[in-house]
């Protein structure tokens, strides 16, 4: 082989990378104006994008701040609701219930008197005082009143009782304590309207206590 051929080949083999390179660079730089435009387009689409989660996360804002309100004029709606039916339930018991309830205490009284009067025999008439006197105490429960009740050996209780009669302990173990219900007390709720009228067991006993006016001793709130 002639030394200008060998030359030549070998030449070639040194410039075959260079000439790659060359290649690469001028397919380079003659695709760039592509791949600028399409990286600008892109670019365009991420600040479309960005602009529109701004706008969404204002919408949001705005959505939770009228839920916050309209679940804020719930909540008066409600309240306002409460109140409506706590004063309509105060006057309704102020109003008529009480006063109902005070206006049958003086029956209810007698009623009781006559059937804890043990000179009284037993007859056609008891049975029917009876029955009217417990028809008048399931009227009361249907207004919405508790007796209150009071049993022999019972602690006094000044919250609930109110002593009328005093009778000597015949031991220490009953002094303070309930001998007689003489009069039912009444509540409604938390208030008392009267309370329960009792006998008293003390160490010296008075045959009778001084004349108390049977008015509730807790008002009912204005």
């Amino acid at each position: 082989m002639p030394a200008q051929e060998l030359l030549s080949n070998s030449l070639h083999e040194k410039l075959h990378p260079f000439l790659e390179v060359a290649v690469f660079l001028a397919e380079f730089f003659d695709d760039q104006p592509a791949k600028d435009e399409q990286a600008n387009r892109l670019m365009t689409q991420v600040e479309e994008l960005s602009k529109l989660q701004g706008t969404a996360n204002e919408q949001l804002k705005e959505l939770k701040v009228g839920l916050d309100g309209l679940y804020q004029r719930q909540g008066c709606l409600e309240e306002a609701s409460r109140r409506e039916s706590f004063l309509t339930e105060e006057f309704h018991s102020r109003h008529i219930i009480v006063p109902l309830a005070e206006s049958i205490f003086p029956a209810l009284d007698l009623l009781q008197e006559q059937l804890q009067d043990s000179s009284t025999q037993r007859n056609e008439m008891t049975s029917l005082l009876e029955a009217i006197y417990a028809q008048v105490l399931q009227t009361m429960r249907n207004l919405g009143l508790r007796p209150l009740n009071a049993e022999t050996g019972d602690a006094f209780d000044p919250a609930c009782m109110q002593p009328v009669k005093q009778w000597p302990a015949k031991t220490s173990d009953e002094v303070g304590k309930v001998a007689k219900l003489v009069r039912l007390g009444f509540k409604r709720g938390n208030h008392l309207l009267r309370p329960a009228g009792v006998v008293v067991f003390c160490e010296h006993a008075t045959t009778e206590m001084p004349s108390i006016e049977m008015k509730p001793t807790t008002q009912l709130p204005e």
